[in-house]
């Protein structure tokens, strides 16, 4: 392969890599925890920012200290759930553009 080709698949991987950042940032996901009645969710967008946070009303009623504990630890594995996955959609659509694309080292994108 020419210098030139390469050039040109660069550029082309590089166009498709600024189209599939700009996906992601419209992503959302929805990170879960608990158990069926006690379950909360978290749903997240691709920046990881949360958009909402649901949480069930019996669970909003109880002010024991050890409900409260409960309730923080779900937001909070519901909240790293939804990262991960925000995570792992992310590398998946950036593995897919830069499939295949041979850059010799040193080679960044963006050009």
């Amino acid at each position: 392969m020419d210098m030139m080709e390469m050039m040109k698949q660069a550029k082309a991987v590089s166009e498709k890599m600024k189209s599939a950042q700009e996906a992601v940032e419209h992503i959302q996901v929805t990170g879960f925890a608990g158990l069926d009645e006690d379950k909360v969710s978290v749903c997240m967008g691709g920046r990881y920012q949360v958009s909402e946070v649901s949480i069930p009303a019996h669970l909003m009623g109880k002010n024991d200290a050890d409900s409260v504990a409960f309730l923080q630890d779900l937001i909070a594995a519901a909240t790293n759930d939804a990262v991960q996955k925000v995570a792992k959609e992310t590398k998946d659509r950036m593995s897919n553009v830069m499939g295949g694309l041979q850059l010799p080292p040193g080679f960044k994108l963006p050009l």
